[in-house]
């Protein structure tokens, strides 16, 4: 099973090496050491916690929380992954006003803050949505940088050393970087 991935979306690496990769037609989060070797996985297909369909993007909040795109359930699932909270243990759960559809293209990306907030990805609606933890939604944009001649494509999302936030924008195939306000 270590090595038996259907469609891996994406990956984190926490500060002591080990990587966590979403394996989204598995419907499971495989977890590996610093070197390679298998460790464990978790999720399911379903709805309930700790559950999934379709978990595309995957983010450390930091190396005790995994934030989870759970695109066809249209949530985000906290999970503690380690530290002292034991495993695999939900520090979170929020519905998205988001990831209405099942079609190849819609494949949201997500970002976590290590106070909590959360940054998704909408491909079909062309945005990037700013969580709280417990659900709020702080804010919304465009994630192709507001080019009006072009719809946007937001996908992939990390937040960079200077707290600068890179979206690649698919449709246009650009990168974009956004400065959020105080």
């Amino acid at each position: 099973p270590e090595k038996s991935f259907y469609g891996p979306r994406d990956v984190a690496v926490d500060s002591k090496g080990t990587v966590y990769v979403s394996d989204t037609g598995n419907k499971r989060i495989m977890v590996y050491d610093e070197n390679g070797n298998f460790q464990r996985s978790f999720g399911v297909s379903g709805m309930g916690e700790g559950e999934f369909d379709e978990q595309v993007g995957i983010s450390l909040l930091d190396d005790d929380r995994l934030a989870v795109a759970d695109t066809w359930n249209q949530r985000v699932q906290v999970i503690y992954v380690g530290g002292d909270h034991g495993m695999l243990s939900m520090a979170g759960l929020f519905d998205v006003n988001a990831w209405y559809s099942q079609t190849l293209e819609n494949k949201p990306y997500i970002a976590g803050f290590e106070d909590g907030r959360i940054l998704i990805t909408d491909p079909e609606s062309y945005l990037v949505n700013e969580y709280q933890l417990d659900g709020t939604l702080i804010r919304s944009w465009n994630g192709g940088g507001g080019d009006i001649d072009h719809f946007s494509m937001p996908t992939g999302i990390k937040i960079g050393l200077d707290g600068g936030i890179w979206v690649i924008d698919s449709a246009n195939g650009t990168v974009n970087k956004f400065v959020l306000p105080d």
